[in-house]
């Protein structure tokens, strides 16, 4: 019986260690996926860090391009109101007393009158159009044309007298913006 005894506690005692390396065995598995959980989530933490941080880098930068852009634009603006001045003060005196055409320019922003010499030429009004009548959203002077109202002409021939041209005496002339499809007919 004793025999039996000590089997029977040997075995339980097995049984109880067996029990307990599953359980050590458990605890070990469980922590085991708890670090592997904590380092996923570290990590996705980390990617999402690293995608704001990229997506904020991206969006400076496309700031920083508008601005430059728009820093340009207005370097630009500046720069053809400077040649527009200098136009204007380069403009010979508005001439008075026979063989004169008087021209009445029509823009969006209103109308502006003067008087040239007959021999003036189309490239004298065009200058002073982009002197003084055209407003600095053109960017140059290619970027509009000059359109008489009736009949309706385009003035492309730059070198034309106003006579040669055809116009009257009394003229009103369109200041008309060029548009792409337009310049490459």
């Amino acid at each position: 019986m004793k025999e039996d005894e000590l089997r029977k506690k040997r075995e339980e005692e097995e049984e109880e260690e067996r029990k307990s390396k599953e359980k050590e065995e458990q605890l070990r598995k469980k922590k085991e996926e708890e670090e592997l959980r904590q380092r996923k989530e570290k990590e996705e933490e980390e990617r999402k860090k690293r995608e704001e941080e990229e997506l904020k880098r991206q969006e400076q930068e496309q700031q920083e391009k508008i601005r430059k852009e728009q820093e340009l634009a207005e370097q630009q603006r500046k720069s053809r109101e400077q040649e527009r001045e200098l136009r204007r003060q380069n403009l010979p005196a508005e001439p008075q007393g026979p063989n004169t055409f008087t021209i009445a320019f029509k823009t969006p922003n209103g109308r502006v009158i003067r008087k040239f010499l007959d021999t003036d030429t189309v490239q004298t009004v065009k200058e002073f159009a982009d002197a003084m009548v055209v407003d600095s959203s053109y960017k140059s002077i290619n970027d509009y044309n000059l359109v008489t109202s009736f009949p309706r002409k385009v003035l492309n021939d730059l070198s034309l007298t106003l006579t040669d041209a055809g116009l009257s005496t009394q003229t009103a002339i369109i200041i008309e913006e060029v548009f792409l499809d337009e310049e490459t007919k």
